[in-house]
Order: structure tokens, then C-alpha cells, then sequence
């Protein structure tokens, strides 16, 4: 219960610091002063570090919880019997990510130009801010009715198998994992082709193109790795057979956490990158400056990507169950 508790607490702590972004007027811009813009500075990076570490408590809170559901065998049991309200506080944790990295993105973009607490500054904060403190506060009110089910509400869901479980070797699971295997080479690799290219850090209309193309083949690698991981690989990674279940993977595989981080951050610096550019597009001024920083993103997301495919399917060559 420990772990529930520390994440109830880090909830309630992005609560108030993204309340207090949004009440102290940093977003709204009402001290332009080198006070405001040190309060924009350490409230994204506080946002940041809330998401990332609330999210890893927020599993194992979860994972604390899988004795006392009746009938669950990992996390996912616990998100079945629980209120929906907890698949939301899953998606807004890369979400409340994205849009911190960006607010800091444009902050040091900005910062270069001389005016760190513009109004597209304030006004991406002011974004973030608000997807914070609402994620929070569903955060907060999950685990409330999660630990205090209402009256007559029983806390049991049926087994994961029964969801997860493939017997047949035919199955959509695994027939659609083979075309998803070809998807996930195809998008892979022009997520690196387009990433490395930016990464050579030379303008012009082209880097608009590949921008585009790498966030739309990121797009597409973000659904399909998925499908071959847990349809191709996961019961031999995990030793299961015919079990396709993302939350056993990731308690069962010692590379899977790891390489999801790696991924997911990837993955984020392609956002950031492509949102960099587009404000240096808009703005003559802080084009140069753009150029360069998501040259940066481009090459960190390249290096991250290619560390989250190599490591797991090093693992997964390792357990004899590659594609």
C-alpha cells in the first residue's frame, strides 16, 4: 500500500503545482519579469518530473493492489474491475510529457530570442498547466473509488487469461501479428530514415517533408510494435504460451520496461522536434535557433528508438522467439 500512497501524494502535488502555474499568473503573463520566467522554468520541469515518476508508482500502486481484486493475475485485472477513470490517468501521463517537453521547448526558444514569458510561451503553458491539474485531479478520484468501491460494487473480475489467452494457432491475434511484422519493419524504418536525415542539421523546404514523415511513420510504429510485440513475441519472452498480455510482459521481461522507456521517449522527442519546427516556421526570428534544437531532438530520438528496438529484440533472439 505504500506505493499507492506515494502516488496518491505525487498526484496531489501536481495538483498544486499546476494550480499554482495557472493562479500565480506565469501562464497569463502578468510578471514578464525574471521571477515569471523562473516560475515557468521549475513549474515544467516540476511537471515533468511528477509525470515520470508519478507513472512509475502509479503501476506499481496497481501491481500492489492485484492480491486484494479477486480473480486478477496482474495489473490489467486491476484496471478491469476498477473504474474507467483509470485507463484515462494511463493516457495522460505521456500526455501531461509531451506537452511539458514542448512548453520547454519554446521556452528556451524563446529564451534565446529575449522574451522567455512570450504569449506562445504562456499560451502553451497555460495548455499544459490545465492538462495537469485535470489528469491529477482524475488520478486522485480513480484511486479514491479504486480503494472505496461504492456500496454493492464488488472489487472481482475474471481471470486475464480469459481475455489474453490465444489456444489456436490461427487466431486473429497471431494471423494479424504477421501483417503487423511488415508494418512494424516498414514504419521502423522510415522513422529512422527521416530522423537520421534531420538529424544532419541542413535547412531548407525538405526538413518540413521529413518532419511530416517521421511524425507519421512514429505514428504508425506507436500501434504497430505493440501488435508484434505481444502477438509474436511475448509468450515466448514471457514463457507462456498463447498469452498476449502487455502487463505480464512488461512484470515478466526484465528488457521490456527499459525498452518501453527508451521508446516512449523516443517517440516524444520526434513530438517535440516536429513542434519546434513548426514554431520556427511561424517565426523568422527564432528560425536558426529552431533548426538547431530539433536537430538535437531528431538525433536523440533516432538514438532512443534504435535502442529500444535493439534491445528487446536482442532479448527476444536471446529466448529463441524472433520474428
Amino acid at each position: 500500500m505504500a506505493f499507492v500512497q506515494l502516488s496518491r501524494f505525487l498526484f496531489l502535488l501536481q495538483a498544486v503545482v499546476a494550480a499554482a502555474l495557472v493562479a500565480a499568473g506565469a501562464v497569463r503573463g502578468r510578471d514578464p519579469a525574471r521571477g515569471g520566467s523562473l516560475l515557468l522554468l521549475g513549474g515544467i520541469g516540476a511537471i515533468a518530473v511528477l509525470a515520470v515518476s508519478g507513472g512509475v508508482l502509479y503501476y506499481l500502486g496497481l501491481a500492489a493492489r492485484v492480491g486484494f481484486t479477486p480473480g486478477a493475475m496482474c495489473v490489467f485485472g486491476v484496471l478491469r474491475a476498477g473504474p474507467p477513470a483509470l485507463r484515462w490517468v494511463e493516457a495522460g501521463f505521456p500526455a501531461v510529457l509531451v506537452l511539458a517537453g514542448a512548453g520547454a521547448a519554446t521556452y528556451l526558444l524563446e529564451h534565446r530570442a529575449g522574451d522567455p514569458t512570450s504569449r506562445t510561451v504562456r499560451a502553451v503553458l497555460a495548455v499544459g498547466a490545465l492538462v495537469a491539474l485535470a489528469h491529477a485531479g482524475t488520478g486522485l478520484w480513480a484511486w479514491q473509488r479504486l480503494l472505496n468501491p461504492p456500496p454493492g460494487q464488488a472489487l472481482s473480475v475474471s481471470c486475464c487469461t480469459t481475455v489474453f489467452d490465444v489456444a489456436e494457432a490461427g487466431s486473429a491475434a497471431v494471423a494479424g501479428g504477421g501483417f503487423a511484422a511488415w508494418w512494424l519493419w516498414g514504419s521502423l524504418a522510415a522513422t529512422l530514415g527521416c530522423l537520421a536525415g534531420l538529424g544532419r542539421g541542413r535547412g531548407g523546404a525538405g526538413r518540413g517533408l521529413l518532419w511530416g514523415g517521421a511524425v507519421l511513420s512514429a505514428g504508425t510504429l506507436a500501434v504497430a510494435a505493440p501488435a508484434v510485440v505481444l502477438a509474436r513475441w511475448a509468450p515466448r519472452m514471457m514463457g507462456l504460451i498463447d498469452h498476449h498480455c502487455p502487463y505480464c510482459l512488461l512484470q515478466r521481461v526484465p528488457a521490456a520496461p527499459p525498452a518501453v522507456v527508451l521508446a516512449g521517449l523516443g517517440l516524444a522527442c520526434v513530438a517535440w522536434g516536429a513542434w519546434v519546427a513548426l514554431v520556427g516556421s511561424v517565426r523568422p526570428d527564432l528560425r536558426a535557433e529552431a533548426v538547431r534544437m530539433e536537430t538535437g531532438l531528431a538525433r536523440a530520438g533516432l538514438w532512443l528508438v534504435l535502442s529500444a528496438a535493439g534491445l528487446l529484440a536482442a532479448y527476444a533472439l536471446g529466448r529463441g522467439s524472433g520474428p
